[in-house]
């Protein structure tokens, strides 16, 4: 899934918001699936985590 306008965005927020997340979590979903497939496996590198090791 690829996020291409504000107005999928701005859904995407509507509904975290009304799941009982809040609308900056449904923000950040959109940014991520707006990167290009290899910047999201850069930004979410599981060796970043805590207590996962490198």
């Amino acid at each position: 899934m690829r996020i291409s306008s504000s107005s999928e965005k701005t859904f995407l927020e509507k509904v975290f918001a009304a799941d009982g997340f809040s609308e900056h979590d449904g923000s950040l979903l959109a940014d991520t699936l707006s990167m290009p497939t290899y910047e999201v496996s850069h930004h979410m590198a599981f060796n970043d985590l805590p207590g996962i090791p490198a």
